[in-house]
């Protein structure tokens, strides 16, 4: 038994007990007090999401708010980099796009067809006078037959262009910048509306978390 008032309670209250009561008093008071300890603990990292004044007689003593809330900045900050690097994973990845335009077609032949003009217009500015020579070796079907391929072989080769995916990636989280703003608007949030936000995350599991404290709580007056 522990040397809190509670201890001190249980001690008394243990003396008076026959055996049978004591086999059950233990597990009982060590499960009810490890699921009021956790679902206190639980609540003082949410709540008050203001800070609240605790006066005694009149005498400011000190405010009290969610541990959670008070360090709102610092939470902003690392939320707004895991919500980067969600994005950058999962939405802004250059393939993902292009699988995204692929699922429009009419959009997606367009954006083809203007990658496939320009690029046809390039390599033949690259070559200049060699075209001339180029159709003169392979012949003009033969030519026009090398630019199609080459034209299949671009589109292709965008799936298969990775360095290109890790830099457009980049530029597109850069361009965005999706952090900055993320964390600017939380650090921004009312303290209430950020609880609102992100409590839920967590909330769904909370009893989990509480009934685990009374479990312990059992275990530990059972071993006493």
């Amino acid at each position: 038994m522990n040397d809190s008032p509670g201890g001190l309670l249980q001690f008394i209250a243990f003396n008076n007990l026959s055996d049978e009561g004591r086999a059950i008093f233990l597990p009982a008071t060590g499960f009810l007090l490890g699921i009021v300890t956790n679902w206190l603990a639980i609540l003082m990292v949410f709540k008050p999401c203001f800070p609240t004044p605790i006066r005694i007689c009149g005498w400011h003593i000190c405010n009290i708010q969610g541990l959670f809330l008070k360090r709102q900045p610092e939470v902003c900050v690392l939320y707004a980099k895991m919500l980067k690097q969600s994005c950058s994973e999962n939405f802004l990845s250059f393939n993902k796009i292009i699988g995204y335009l692929q699922t429009l077609p009419e959009l997606w032949e367009k954006l083809k067809a203007a990658y496939v003009a320009h690029s046809t217009a390039v390599l033949r500015e690259t070559l200049g006078s060699a075209t001339w020579f180029a159709q003169w070796t392979i012949g003009k079907e033969g030519y026009r037959d090398l630019e199609q391929d080459l034209k299949v072989a671009m589109v292709d080769g965008l799936y298969r262009a990775h360095r290109l995916h890790k830099v457009s990636a980049q530029y597109i989280s850069k361009v965005t910048d999706i952090e900055a703003r993320n964390r600017e608007c939380l650090q921004r949030m009312p303290a209430d509306e950020f609880e609102n936000l992100l409590h839920p995350v967590f909330q769904e599991d909370e009893w989990i978390l509480i009934l685990l404290g009374g479990i312990l709580g059992a275990i530990v007056g059972i071993v006493q």
